[in-house]
């Protein structure tokens, strides 16, 4: 009879979940009321503490084979000046050795905490992106490896919600954190599974030409996911990492998050830099990724750092290509729209290192 009841109630709630009411113990259950559900890891729900601003368009162009194509552009602009911190030392030692003995830093919280503030994207920037949410951080003694370990500021563009994020959990060790690697859950487990393509193992799937974890000491944090960059392009010490790059990560084998790097050092002590990027995916299904971005700082400008991203419209949203967005954040006011890199006057002159300065 005990076992008559229990496959009842397993069935019961199976086909709950078929017809969309409450479940009895449904493994989807945290979600069903996502308003409980504990969003605290994502920090600040603003960017008030930078004053940053946002703006988004979408415009049609043509491509190298001269057909037209549908790109959307999301500008941010913010005041760098609003970190918590001041930068920590360099390559995990003094203030920012991997053990936090140095004590707090100037904020009270420890040198290798985080300190994210986010927002959530419109739905209909969403529906054209693929993109749900934005976190923007100050990393005082940046990540490991090599030469990313230094005072960097993070974009982080999340192709999931801050409700599938609050899942992404698992054992950690070290400071700063990260994911063991032999997890006791199947949530932890996921951070270690990636997009390999069956045909090619060497390649996965919606990340860039070359990309993967790093070969000996793969990183995974938690609510972030499994990190991937070229391994050619990563500064063998701090003094060689100038100029912005990016990183991305992936949970249960899907491209969660597209990260801008940009470090401090990149435009401290100078009057104005830029620099781009553009990347190239090896099988691309999720078409809304970032393909291009661009950042500039003028000191006798306005003291901001501006940062665009680009990407191809998902199909199906072509047809507002040209058409603009006025509200690129859910349930906040309009941002001010500003033009990004109006007074540079030398856009796209500069490519080599050297003339960053």
């Amino acid at each position: 009879m005990i076992r008559s009841l229990q496959w009842w109630r397993v069935v019961a709630a199976l086909a709950s979940l078929s017809i969309g009411v409450t479940s009895l113990n449904s493994i989807n259950l945290n979600f069903e009321n996502l308003e409980d559900i504990d969003l605290s890891f994502l920090g600040t729900p603003n960017l008030d503490k930078y004053d940053a601003n946002l703006s988004f368009k979408i415009e049609e162009r043509e491509d190298v084979k001269g057909d037209d194509e549908c790109i959307y552009t999301l500008s941010i602009d913010f005041d760098p000046s609003g970190k918590e911190t001041p930068p920590g030392d360099t390559d995990f030692t003094g203030n920012c050795a991997p053990n936090d003995s140095q004590g707090n830093a100037t904020d009270g919280l420890p040198w290798h905490a985080h300190r994210r503030h986010w927002i959530r994207l419109s739905e209909e920037i969403e529906s054209v992106t693929g993109l749900n949410h934005l976190s923007m951080e100050w990393v005082p003694c940046g990540r490991a490896p090599a030469g990313f370990r230094q005072a960097r500021w993070d974009f982080n563009f999340y192709t999931v919600s801050p409700e599938i994020r609050s899942f992404m959990v698992c054992d950690e060790f070290k400071t700063p954190s990260v994911c063991q690697y032999k997890q006791a859950s199947h949530l932890g487990r996921s951070m270690f599974t990636i997009p390999r393509m069956a045909r090619d193992p060497r390649h996965l799937v919606n990340l860039p030409l070359d990309f993967s974890p790093d070969p000996e000491f793969p990183e995974a944090f938690q609510y972030e996911g499994l990190t991937h960059y070229r391994p050619a392009n990563v500064p063998n010490s701090t003094a060689n990492w100038t100029l912005p790059t990016f990183l991305m990560t992936t949970h249960d084998a899907a491209a969660v998050s597209w990260r801008a790097m940009i470090p401090h050092a990149f435009f401290d002590g100078k009057y104005w830099v830029r620099a781009s990027e553009y990347q190239y995916y090896v099988f691309q299904t999720m078409m809304g990724l970032p393909s291009a971005w661009r950042t500039e700082w003028n000191e006798k400008l306005d003291n901001r750092m501006y940062i665009e991203i680009e990407g191809s419209v998902i199909k199906g949203s072509s047809k507002i290509c040209g058409g603009p967005y006025k509200d690129p954040i859910k349930k906040v006011d309009k941002p001010e729209i500003k033009i990004v890199f109006e007074d540079s006057g030398n856009a796209g002159k500069l490519k080599r290192a050297e003339d960053m300065h």
